[in-house]
Protein backbone atom coordinates (compact mmCIF):
# COMPACT_ATOMS: atom_id res chain seq x y z
CA UNK A 1 0.00 0.00 0.00
CA UNK A 2 1.28 3.46 -0.90
CA UNK A 3 2.22 5.77 1.92
CA UNK A 4 0.86 9.10 0.66
CA UNK A 5 2.06 11.04 3.69
CA UNK A 6 5.70 10.72 2.55
CA UNK A 7 4.85 11.90 -0.98
CA UNK A 8 3.18 15.17 0.01
CA UNK A 9 4.79 18.07 -1.82
CA UNK A 10 3.46 20.78 0.51
CA UNK A 11 6.01 20.99 3.30
CA UNK A 12 5.98 23.51 6.10
CA UNK A 13 3.30 25.17 8.13
CA UNK A 14 -0.25 24.09 7.26
CA UNK A 15 -1.71 27.38 8.40
CA UNK A 16 0.53 29.25 5.99
CA UNK A 17 -0.55 26.99 3.14
CA UNK A 18 -4.22 27.57 4.03
CA UNK A 19 -3.64 31.33 3.95
CA UNK A 20 -1.83 31.17 0.58
CA UNK A 21 -4.52 29.00 -1.02
CA UNK A 22 -7.28 31.14 0.50
CA UNK A 23 -5.72 34.32 -0.88
CA UNK A 24 -5.37 32.70 -4.30
CA UNK A 25 -9.03 31.72 -4.32
CA UNK A 26 -10.02 35.20 -3.17
CA UNK A 27 -7.94 36.71 -5.97
CA UNK A 28 -9.90 34.69 -8.52
CA UNK A 29 -13.17 36.11 -7.20
CA UNK A 30 -11.81 39.67 -7.09
CA UNK A 31 -10.33 39.53 -10.60
CA UNK A 32 -13.46 38.01 -12.11
CA UNK A 33 -15.81 40.48 -10.46
CA UNK A 34 -13.74 43.60 -11.11
CA UNK A 35 -12.91 43.08 -14.79
CA UNK A 36 -16.47 43.19 -16.11
CA UNK A 37 -16.46 46.71 -17.55
CA UNK A 38 -12.85 46.39 -18.71
CA UNK A 39 -13.67 43.20 -20.57
CA UNK A 40 -16.57 44.84 -22.37
CA UNK A 41 -14.42 47.82 -23.40
CA UNK A 42 -11.24 45.97 -24.41
CA UNK A 43 -12.09 42.30 -25.07
CA UNK A 44 -15.62 42.53 -26.42
CA UNK A 45 -17.18 41.08 -23.27
CA UNK A 46 -14.78 38.17 -22.82
CA UNK A 47 -14.39 38.08 -19.04
CA UNK A 48 -12.87 34.61 -19.10
CA UNK A 49 -9.67 36.03 -20.63
CA UNK A 50 -8.77 37.74 -17.36
CA UNK A 51 -9.81 34.73 -15.30
CA UNK A 52 -7.59 32.40 -17.34
CA UNK A 53 -4.74 34.91 -17.15
CA UNK A 54 -5.09 34.96 -13.34
CA UNK A 55 -5.11 31.15 -13.24
CA UNK A 56 -1.86 31.01 -15.23
CA UNK A 57 -0.27 33.56 -12.90
CA UNK A 58 -1.40 31.55 -9.87
CA UNK A 59 0.00 28.34 -11.38
CA UNK A 60 3.33 30.05 -12.04
CA UNK A 61 3.46 31.37 -8.49
CA UNK A 62 2.74 27.91 -7.08
CA UNK A 63 5.62 26.50 -9.14
CA UNK A 64 7.94 29.19 -7.76
CA UNK A 65 6.76 28.57 -4.18
CA UNK A 66 7.18 24.79 -4.45
CA UNK A 67 10.60 25.21 -6.05
CA UNK A 68 11.88 27.62 -3.43
CA UNK A 69 10.64 25.57 -0.50
CA UNK A 70 12.74 22.62 -1.64
CA UNK A 71 15.96 24.54 -0.95
CA UNK A 72 17.41 24.45 2.55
Amino acid sequence: MLNLKNKVVFKGDRTLWYVVIGLMLASLIVVYSSTGSLAFRVRGGNTSYYLIKQLFLMFGCMVVILTLQSFH
